[in-house]
């Protein structure tokens, strides 16, 4: 009657840890690494549009600044797009108050974006000593304002991204 007994406690206590595994494997495969892969994805998608940005600054012609500029708007949806996809798997209020802290930097390098395009826009291409001119109001742009909104949303990427591979792991640890 006692091996019964202590089969069966043991038995239950089996399940119970089984139950838990399971559920920290859920979380990891459903949320969290998902989680991790579209923040890196959305860096990607940063790093592509900053090389538009790029592309604006070094062109030689208003052809060149319009294609480029485009390349920058088309970055720009896709962003949004994977935000959508993104938002449904934030659910911790940490996390919650990283994603606002990245939509007001994204707020900020948008307006400076549309500066940067505004300028280039406006470079004057028809002789060296006119762009010259211009495009050093571009580069300011560019180098300075510009790269420091940049560098401040893609950290916030990178604090999203932090913490949820951190869950992951310590998921991953719990479950062992």
């Amino acid at each position: 009657m006692a091996v019964v007994l202590l089969t069966t406690v043991l038995g239950v206590i089996a399940l119970v840890q089984m139950s838990r595994i399971h559920g920290n494997a859920e979380e990891i495969a459903t949320n969290l690494l998902p989680s991790v892969e579209k923040t890196g994805d959305l860096r990607v998608l940063y790093n592509r549009m900053r090389r538009s940005e790029a592309g604006m600054v070094t062109s030689r012609s208003l052809i060149e600044v319009k294609a480029f500029s485009e390349q920058a708007g088309l970055r720009a949806k896709d962003i949004a797009q994977l935000e959508t996809t993104y938002e449904p798997l934030i659910i911790s209020t940490e996390e919650q108050e990283i994603y606002k802290n990245y939509k007001l930097r994204k707020a900020e390098y948008a307006e400076l974006q549309a500066k940067l395009v505004e300028i280039a826009n406006g470079v004057d291409f028809t002789t060296a000593e006119t762009l010259e001119l211009t495009g050093d109001a571009l580069v300011m742009v560019y180098a300075g304002e510009s790269e420091t909104a940049f560098v401040a949303v893609t950290e916030t990427l990178a604090q999203m991204q932090k913490l949820n591979a951190d869950n992951a792991l310590k998921a991953t640890e719990e479950a062992a």
